[in-house]
């Protein structure tokens, strides 16, 4: 599906490199590699956030999993038939659908890694093992955090969104969603982090790994629930109804 959609894809990438771009150029207080990482993806914590990391930090774990659903919306509104032919069954089609989920999110959490990377090195940045700007936690649990809890959030904006357009078959509920999961982002509306929505947030990140962890539980939950709900969705052909 990353494949498919190229010029979407490359667009909404060149927006994440732009966005990147400019917050490092103007963080004239940072140091090094890590801290730019932190300011970059710091995205919310439970005493608050900044209206332009918070929107930054939706366009690149929310962008692309909206990008997808005009995807989902086009199948589901037009070739499922075809693609029910030519997979034999709904949940082998779903099956696929959830491997280009997977591929498609490890590819743009790695470009953006490795992007940011380089350029906070281009802009002088220093690599140490450690933050010069925060006390809330270590290099290895950042690496960690981006990594396995930014790809399970990705999961999950993808399969809520897929899951609206597959029970409405309406665009404009889907627009609605992601408004949503804007506002339940924000620490009033997530304070216990019980919502599987920005928890990938450096802000939410603690020296205590166990955390850090505990949000990879509750992401990997939801993941399971929404797979459950989307199969339900599949076998009593809600879909096409």
């Amino acid at each position: 599906m990353f494949l498919k959609k190229f010029r979407s894809n490359a667009i909404y990438l060149s927006i994440c490199f732009l966005a990147i771009y400019i917050q490092t150029r103007n963080s004239t207080q940072l140091e090094t590699v890590w801290d730019n990482f932190y300011y970059l993806f710091y995205g919310v914590s439970s005493t608050g956030f900044s209206l332009y990391t918070y929107i930054f930090f939706n366009i690149v774990f929310l962008g692309s999993p909206f990008l997808n659903q005009h995807y989902f919306y086009a199948t589901v509104n037009g070739e499922f038939y075809y693609l029910l032919i030519r997979f034999q069954s709904f949940n082998n089609w779903f099956k696929q659908l959830f491997k280009e989920i997977i591929i498609g999110s490890s590819l743009i959490i790695i470009i953006l890694f490795a992007y940011t990377f380089l350029f906070s090195l281009l802009w002088n940045l220093k690599i140490e093992n450690s933050f010069t700007v925060e006390n809330n936690g270590t290099i290895n649990i950042l690496i960690y955090h981006y990594f396995i809890n930014g790809f399970l959030q990705m999961i999950n904006y993808n399969l809520i969104l897929l899951i609206v357009v597959c029970s409405t078959k309406k665009i404009e509920y889907v627009l609605l969603s992601s408004g949503i999961l804007l506002i339940l982002g924000l620490p009033n509306f997530n304070l216990q982090t019980l919502f599987p929505v920005a928890l990938n947030s450096f802000g939410y990140m603690t020296l205590n790994f166990s955390d850090t962890i505990q949000i990879t539980i509750t992401l990997t939950f939801y993941i399971v629930i929404e797979i459950i709900i989307i199969q339900y969705l599949l076998n009593k052909r809600i879909i096409i109804s």
